[in-house]
């Protein structure tokens, strides 16, 4: 089981299974360069919605950060291990 995260549509998905995500659109157990990198900004169409869009991208940055530290791939503080 790993994490994955999509380079075009900055899904991340947590322990999956491997083999149905070995197209070159999925990074597998993805780093958080990697998760900053894929998981796209925000577009704001009404300025109301913008505390939303970010609460929500804020979530799924934290979400997938998280990932990381039950993998061990990062520390507590955030740090690669």
């Amino acid at each position: 089981m790993s994490n994955v995260i999509n380079k075009k549509t900055g899904q991340y998905l947590v322990s999956v299974h491997t083999p149905d995500y070995m197209s070159v659109d999925w990074i597998v157990n993805p780093t958080k360069t990697q998760i900053t990198k894929y998981t796209p900004e925000p577009v704001i169409i009404d300025p109301k919605l913008a505390e939303k869009e970010q609460l929500i991208q804020d979530k799924i940055r934290v979400q997938a950060i998280d990932a990381l530290k039950i993998d061990g791939v990062l520390n507590s503080k955030g740090e690669l291990v």
